[in-house]
């Protein structure tokens, strides 16, 4: 599916990154290539969305850097035919943390 995106990345000091970045994608009346009663028509749209602070230090820390952000999810898909419709929409969003290792 086509998707656009966008990143931005920007040191806050020596131990803090924060990174922000967002992800798109739409699709309108795609056939499906499947069949139920004619043409299962697909259309579909996203967006994906991070905000995460990221903290490092090489003396204490090593290639190990600690995590903490945000996410949000959205998607809508309709499946479209003459003889069945479905629909689905998911959301979701909440806090995220982790720890990365470089090696």
């Amino acid at each position: 599916m086509p998707t656009l995106g966008l990143e931005a990345l920007r040191r806050l000091s020596d131990n803090l990154l924060l990174e922000a970045s967002v992800n798109g994608n739409w699709i309108n009346r795609w056939n499906s290539l499947r069949d139920e009663g004619g043409t299962v028509w697909l259309s579909q749209n996203g967006v994906e969305g991070h905000l995460r602070l990221y903290y490092s230090n090489h003396g204490w820390l090593g290639p190990v850097r600690l995590m903490a952000g945000a996410f949000i999810y959205y998607c809508s898909q309709l499946e479209d035919s003459y003889e069945d419709g479905n629909f689905l929409r998911w959301s979701n969003y909440g806090p995220k943390y982790g720890v990365e290792w470089s090696f």
